[in-house]
């Protein structure tokens, strides 16, 4: 048995080993995967390991001998400690946690390539070191990234269950910045229903219905395409969730999932930002010849019952309420190019103005009233505000 100076020894070496590597591979510009205390990859998450889940490591040699492995992969090999994988066989813990006897072939396809292996693989019934004392496992899915240098291979395993669910049931709705930042949500918040106040906007082209008929159906798409991917780039802008698309027009929701304090500030800068882009294309239109038709924005804030609705077949995540009625029915009486909301909308906007990320880029706004309206389905009469767009801050 060592002693215990010789084993520091050992450990010091080892890590003198590792910051070697990881300095030979920054300066040969070569992927390798995090390895004890380096954290961030040097490749982009989408095609190596994911920042900020954690990882469960192993670094093996040439011989396939265990020559280093954190914590989580001790336990997730079923290991006592990290001590008792050094130096052993990997065979002897490869026996059946992924299918047994797949990280010796996975390391050995890394290492005769010399490229970085990246799978995902479903584990049913996983009891995982990071689960807080379960008493039963659960279906996981691992991400299993092995990567070669100078003959030895690291393996690093995450758990991307969480996020995979996230994608599958927000993809749809929200962009993939969103979607990392709703890592740090509790699922059971994201999964209920309830209720909440958001800023709800809807958008239509002014008499493009009747102005289809006269298009080729290809050229009513590839418009309807370009159209909706201008908008939806604003929502996603503002860290909101595109709800549907109905016809020509597109629902968006900001203060849900993803909720923020400026909700109501996000939803007009993201009309703003709409009208900007959509009149670049009407432009490009006019200038070969094509029909534009104006495009009309409503926004309105207040409660909404907000969650998973549908049948068992088929669930959305959507709003319901007055409020989602009432900038539709904004959205109905705005002309092309404008932009209609209400009081709530403008309080709310104007609280955050002072306070909010989007402060030092803020442009010019300015409001006017347009006054009372009666709108369709809507019992009371409502103060109209139009938000009037200047071209310079």
């Amino acid at each position: 048995m060592p002693t215990p100076e010789e084993y520091e020894a050992r450990i010091a070496k080892l890590n003198a080993e590792l910051d070697r590597l990881v300095q030979k591979v920054r300066e040969s510009e070569v992927a390798l995967l995090s390895v004890a205390e380096v954290k961030r990859s040097l490749l982009p998450p989408s095609s190596f390991t994911i920042v900020g889940l954690e990882e469960f490591v192993l670094l093996i040699d040439k011989d396939g001998l265990i020559r280093y492995a954190n914590t989580g992969m001790a336990r997730l090999l079923g290991a006592k400690s990290k001590k008792e994988l050094l130096k052993s066989e990997l065979s002897q813990w490869d026996k059946g946690i992924l299918g047994a006897g797949f990280l010796q072939v996975f390391a050995n396809e890394a290492r005769h390539s010399k490229q970085t292996h990246v799978v995902e693989r479903k584990v049913k019934g996983l009891q995982l070191p990071t689960e807080e004392e379960a008493e039963h496992g659960r279906d996981a899915t691992l991400r299993i990234v092995a990567n070669s240098i100078e003959d030895q291979v690291q393996i690093v395993i995450q758990d991307i269950t969480e996020l995979r669910w996230l994608e599958c049931s927000f993809s749809r709705y929200v962009s993939h910045q969103v979607i990392d930042k709703l890592r740090l949500v509790a699922h059971d918040a994201l999964m209920s229903v309830n209720r909440k106040s958001v800023s709800v906007l809807f958008t239509d082209l002014r008499a493009f219905t009747s102005m289809s008929q006269e298009m080729e159906p290809s050229d009513v798409c590839a418009f309807l395409n370009e159209y909706f991917e201008r908008l939806v780039e604003s929502v996603n802008n503002y860290e909101g969730m595109v709800d549907k698309f109905v016809g020509d027009g597109l629902i968006a929701v900001f203060g849900a999932p993803l909720e923020h304090e400026d909700y109501a500030l996000r939803a007009l800068l993201a009309a703003r930002e709409m009208q900007s882009a959509y009149s670049e294309l009407a432009k490009e239109r006019s200038n070969k010849g094509f029909p534009a038709p104006g495009l009309g924005i409503g926004i309105a804030t207040g409660d909404v019952v907000v969650g998973n609705v549908g049948t068992i077949d088929r669930m959305d995540y959507t709003v319901i309420g007055h409020t989602v009625n009432l900038a539709s029915r904004l959205c109905g009486a705005a002309k092309g190019g404008e932009i209609l909301t209400e009081p709530e909308t403008y309080i709310r906007a104007h609280e955050m103005i002072s306070d909010t990320e989007f402060k030092a880029e803020m442009p010019r706004m300015s409001f006017e009233p347009v006054g009372k309206i009666k709108l369709k389905n809507i019992d009371e009469s409502v103060d109209v505000i139009q938000m009037i767009v200047r071209d310079s801050k």
